[in-house]
């Protein structure tokens, strides 16, 4: 993972070619997201003290470009990934203060879509929604923020409200209806992730 990492940028490339060459010069909001999240629940849990301070370092190197981000989803990953890390560093007080402000931004979006009958972040449903829930709830206890609890269980409820069949089973978002604007979700075409 470190030779994934471009100090230049800031940002972890993406795809690598099967001749082992980078075919992008960096990733994706969402990858980078996604690393910092795994990064920092390796800074917290790995078993060994060694790859936690890698960890941790490698995070600390990774987070400034967060702040440029535009993509709700990679502020969700990024946030579990300083729920962790925090914990495991809690004298970062630059990480801390990016916790708040990721967990801001959230409620941000939260108040500016949601009505009686839409309580999410977007305007349609798409891929792991309900991290965005846990990211909130975890900042919430984090911090102390009763705020971010609340709005984090208050999507989470409506969330497995509309991710349940009649039938009482779960039943996740299908691809097929990504981004539609309050449409009632399709039920086909899941991602194992969701589950």
């Amino acid at each position: 993972m470190q030779h994934a990492f471009n100090p230049d940028t800031g940002r972890f490339r993406n795809f690598m070619g099967f001749d082992r060459r980078w075919l992008e010069p960096q990733g994706s909001e969402d990858s980078h997201g996604r690393t910092l999240w795994a990064l920092g629940m390796a800074s917290r849990h790995d078993s060994s003290a060694g790859r936690r301070v890698w960890a941790a370092g490698l995070f600390a190197a990774a987070l400034p470009v967060v702040d440029g981000f535009a993509s709700p989803r990679a502020w969700v990953f990024t946030l579990l990934g300083l729920n962790d890390y925090c914990a495991a560093r809690p004298g970062d007080a630059g990480a801390g203060e990016l916790r708040v402000r990721l967990a801001e931004k959230l409620l941000a979006l939260l108040k500016q879509v949601e009505t009686p009958h839409w309580v999410w972040f977007e305007e349609g449903l798409a891929y792991d929604n309900a991290r965005f829930s846990e990211a909130l709830i975890g900042a919430g206890q984090a911090t102390g923020n009763p705020s971010y609890t609340e709005a984090g269980l208050r999507t989470l409820a409506w969330l497995a409200e509309r991710q349940t069949s009649p039938a009482g089973l779960f039943r996740p978002v299908g691809t097929d209806s990504f981004h539609e604007v309050r449409a009632t979700t399709r039920i086909f075409d899941q991602q194992p992730l969701e589950a």
